[in-house]
């Protein structure tokens, strides 16, 4: 007679019970004279089913998405997204709107704007419904969560993993902004529950889906790309039951769906920039870094002037194209690694031990910092020190994956999948610490980390009842726990110590000139060192139309920071407006110095130096701003007016009449290419041109003076 399983709770969880069918309808058989009686199946308790897993936990990750969302309705840092959150709206926006792209290569992986830019299609462009895409991805990362442990835990610790996962702190705080973390936390976690649903004796097109998930992983978060090692590993693993053409073809496939997954990031790169690429322009900078003679100091590089001194580097060393930039740092960061292995190898073990410490490096926004931010984030985090989840899951973790891995007993399918788990916390930690521990890299494998933890609160709680460890051990091994908890914590920046200037960065951005002005004037009177806020200010007070407030922001600016590119070009552009040509001179070299590829300062520069009587330094500046941006039109008119001083009649005239093409609503453009081509003896040519220009501009008064000055002469 064919048989069934039933689940009943054992000591160890749940075993399996044979028991006969019954047929619907039929009356309970009774058990002959000394058999035992036939037991009923059981219907399985409310959870056990996977539908009823995903369901609950998709609910709880949904109603705990809305109160934090609803707590942040009002929040700037939302309305107006802030740093990188501004530039992922900025290009979601592009995308949806117009499907238009700058011609640079992708700085940061596309991915998540291009998930923003869908919702923004589906709803409306605005960056509070941006948040939908940060809940659906909080949902698949729970979702997600529920597949892996499902291999390896009883249907109530898949439950208590789902909602350990709708309740994690750090994952509620990353996805309440418009940043990438979530998409890539639920990428890497989509490679993980594939990896412990297969075996290397797996088709070959299910290792083509996983390495079409890994390659997702890693086209969202580079630092995922280690777990590639341990499928691989396992892939070579299986030598001595696979023949070898059955390995090549599921290496083959492997490695196919990797860069299938990420083929859409290199055609992008293709079709925006001109140049395929798999990688973004950022990696080379992240890698460096994290990898130099100061760790501490580079990792702590805040958004502003001193990261722009950094980016800015290879450029002063002559490298301009974006990718050969990110070659200049990454050759930097292997250098020193291959010229200084030991201290390559300390700061690499200090890194390892920051990835799993809850606390934030200085570089990133801290989650433990503001905790004050919604009451519901302040209830999910504590600040002290493994920092809670953190300091909670991490001892947990430790005991599940160590009794899991020496529980020979268990079946060779969860022992596979309890192997997948620990690779991958162990190699994206592996690959967190390459670069540097940001909570948001750490994002997935934080997450992943709570299945080991609820199997490791099973294990603890097996043996407290079955007293295998003595009660007041335990209680001294938990004192230790709380004990460790309690270490003074080391505090990142604070969301609310950086939203302001951000704020007024983002009021800037839409168009609010008083209201930036507003929110940064009292920024700097309570950071009145801090030569971002002076700078952000004088731009807003340039908006706003007051010049000389605009100049004494960022003189004080200049004074703080000596090295803003940024705030040098911004102050020598007013002083040329303002006609104080000599000091906008000494500024804006100051800024090209600073910054070589920087092409509105080597415009401004060329202006200054006209003015100046230096024509020759003015013709100089005009080939570096004409080389840096072909298509800006005052480089070449200020060009063009620098060739005709150095007398250099036919270059003036074909420089300006390409300024004027670019700028065709610029009357005094249009008519220096009058005067140039008049200059060169070519009166009726100059005379047609002016006539054009006429007819764009009829009410100019130096053009019609001009026209009936020719006319004149001509009768």
């Amino acid at each position: 007679m064919a048989r069934r399983p039933s689940r009943q709770q054992g000591s160890r969880g749940w075993r399996t019970v044979a028991v006969a069918p019954t047929k619907p309808g039929a009356a309970p058989t009774k058990a002959a004279p000394g058999e035992p009686p036939e037991v009923e199946p059981e219907a399985p308790a409310f959870g056990e089913r996977p539908w009823e897993q995903h369901l609950v936990v998709g609910l709880l990750a949904l109603i705990v998405q809305a109160v934090q969302y609803q707590l942040l309705a009002g929040d700037p840092s939302v309305t107006g997204p802030i740093i990188d959150g501004r530039e992922y709206h900025a290009e979601a926006l592009r995308i949806a709107q117009s499907g238009a792209a700058p011609p640079l290569p992708h700085w940061q992986s596309p991915l998540f704007a291009w998930l923003l830019a869908l919702v923004y299609r589906l709803v409306e462009a605005r960056p509070a419904v941006g948040l939908i895409a940060q809940a659906l991805c909080a949902v698949a990362i729970g979702q997600l969560l529920l597949v892996v442990a499902r291999a390896v835990l009883p249907p109530r610790a898949v439950i208590a993993v789902g909602v350990a996962a709708a309740l994690y702190g750090p994952l509620l705080f990353f996805a309440s902004q418009l940043i990438a973390a979530p998409l890539d936390a639920a990428l890497a976690l989509l490679a993980l529950a594939v990896a412990v649903r297969t075996s290397a004796a797996s088709a070959p097109w299910v290792h083509l889906a996983q390495g079409a998930a890994l390659g997702l992983a890693v086209a969202a978060r580079g630092t995922v790309a280690p777990f590639g090692i341990f499928l691989a590993w396992r892939i070579f693993q299986a030598r001595a039951t696979l023949p070898l053409p059955a390995l090549a073809t599921r290496a083959a496939a492997l490695v196919g769906g990797v860069f299938a997954a990420m083929l859409p990031v290199g055609l992008s790169t293709l079709e925006r920039y001109g140049r395929f690429s798999l990688a973004t322009a950022n990696a080379g900078v992240n890698l460096f870094v994290g990898n130099n003679s100061d760790v501490a100091a580079s990792t702590a590089i805040r958004p502003g002037w001193r990261w722009d001194d950094l980016a800015f580097e290879p450029a002063r060393h002559g490298v301009f194209e974006p990718f050969a930039q990110s070659a200049y740092f990454t050759d930097r960061a292997v250098a020193w690694a291959l010229h200084h292995p030991f201290a390559f190898a300390r700061a690499l073990a200090m890194k390892l031990l920051d990835v799993f410490n809850g606390a934030e490096i200085a570089r990133n926004l801290d989650p433990y910092g503001a905790l004050g931010r919604t009451p519901l984030t302040a209830a999910l985090l504590w600040q002290h020190g493994l920092r809670f989840p953190f300091g909670l899951v991490l001892p947990l973790s430790v005991v599940g994956a160590w009794s899991a891995l020496r529980d020979g007993d268990a079946p060779e399918s969860r022992r596979r999948a309890w192997r997948a788990i620990v690779a991958f916390v162990a190699l994206n930690a592996l690959g967190v610490a390459l670069f540097f521990p940001s909570g948001r890299y750490r994002l997935g494998l934080a997450l992943a980390l709570l299945v080991p933890a609820v199997e490791g609160a099973r294990v603890l709680a097996r043996w407290w009842s079955a007293r295998a460890v003595d009660r007041r051990v335990a209680g001294v091994g938990l004192a230790l726990l709380v004990g460790a908890n309690l270490v003074a914590p080391m505090t990142g920046p604070d969301l609310r110590d950086e939203a302001p200037l951000q704020i007024g960065w983002a009021h800037l951005s839409a168009g609010r000139v008083a209201e930036a002005v507003r929110v940064l004037t009292a920024e700097s009177a309570r950071r009145p060192d801090d030569a971002d806020v002076w700078r952000t200010l004088g731009e807003a007070k340039d908006r706003a139309g007051d010049q000389a407030g605009a100049i004494e922001a960022l003189q004080r600016a200049v004074q703080l920071a000596p090295r803003s590119a940024h705030a040098r070009h911004h102050l020598g552009a007013l002083l040329f407006t303002s006609g104080r040509a000599a000091e906008a001179r000494t500024q804006l070299e100051s800024a090209v110095r600073l910054w070589p590829a920087h092409p509105l300062a080597w415009i401004d520069l060329a202006g200054a130096c006209l003015d100046s009587n230096d024509p020759e330094a003015a013709r100089r500046a005009g080939d570096q701003a004409v080389r840096f941006n072909p298509n800006g039109g005052y480089g070449w008119y200020y060009r063009g007016l620098a060739r005709q001083r150095t007398g250099d009649a036919a270059g003036a005239v074909g420089d300006l009449g390409r300024a004027a093409r670019l700028l065709p609503t610029a009357a005094d453009v249009g008519l220096a290419q009058v005067e140039a081509i008049d200059a060169a003896g070519r009166r009726a040519e100059a005379l047609e041109a002016l006539r054009e220009l006429l007819r764009r501009a009829p009410r100019n008064r130096r053009a019609r003076a001009l026209l009936r000055q020719w006319d004149g002469s001509a009768r």
